[in-house]
């Protein structure tokens, strides 16, 4: 299949639809910085051949915002859809620029994004996480208990996508801690059995990886990993952990 129409087609898949969730910024030390509900459209035109994206922010205060993107023109993204996830964000870092990057993962009708923002000096300004709901209320979204993991237990499968598509074969692989994946980032644990590794500093010519893990159920762990290297993005993981008893 065409690269770019198999792309297209994971982007369908999974994550046309309004999603309804709750967006929540944080600092660097886990503080709330702000938070606000949003509504998530994305809506396919009926021959198929572009995707409409809106999102309806309401904030605190009553306040209300639309924000709209594209369209999305049949078979062209800015991002990387492998399978149920995807990433997004800067092909390069820059002196003296921003520089954001954002991974999605979704498990049946759920889905969890989290985007990361470097300020103009490579600090770490902000981490974005939101859980979301397909095609239901913000209000019925339910609070998951914390679940855990061990090493000697859980297998995974790992996924590669690589910045022209090209998606690799999977292998198998063991568990290891988000911690260990990068013992210089920071490990940031959030509500709803997320995390994220990032560094708390980044410059030009840094080799650095960033990754979001979801324990979506007890029995599912998902983990999205974009890699750096010192001429920029280098590929997108996809790692899918299950037990094995």
């Amino acid at each position: 299949m065409n690269l770019q129409l198999q792309n297209w087609n994971n982007f369908c898949r999974y994550h046309v639809g309004e999603w309804r969730g709750i967006n929540t910024r944080y600092s660097s030390g886990e503080e709330v910085i702000d938070s606000w509900n949003v509504v998530t459209n994305l809506k396919i035109s009926q021959d198929g051949s572009k995707i409409n994206h809106e999102d309806y922010l309401i904030y605190a205060d009553g306040k209300t915002e639309l924000k709209t993107f594209g369209p999305y023109i049949k078979p062209i993204t800015s991002a990387l859809f492998l399978d149920n996830s995807f990433c997004w964000g800067s092909k390069t870092l820059e002196t003296n620029s921003i520089f954001i990057f954002e991974i999605g993962l979704r498990c049946e009708n759920r889905r969890v994004l989290a985007f990361i923002k470097y300020g103009n000096d490579g600090s770490l300004e902000y981490i974005s996480i939101s859980p979301q709901l397909l095609s239901t209320n913000v209000s019925e979204q339910s609070k998951t208990s914390v679940l855990t993991i061990t090493k000697e237990n859980w297998q995974g499968k790992l996924k590669t996508i690589e910045p022209d598509l090209m998606v690799l074969e999977p292998v198998d692989i063991s568990w290891i801690s988000l911690k260990d994946l990068n013992r210089d980032n920071l490990t940031l644990n959030f509500q709803d059995n997320i995390s994220v590794s990032c560094p708390q500093n980044i410059k030009k010519d840094m080799e650095f990886c960033i990754a979001l893990d979801w324990l979506a159920n007890s029995v599912l762990l998902q983990r999205g990993i974009g890699y750096y290297d010192v001429s920029g993005f280098k590929h997108f993981n996809l790692q899918i952990f299950t037990p094995i008893y």
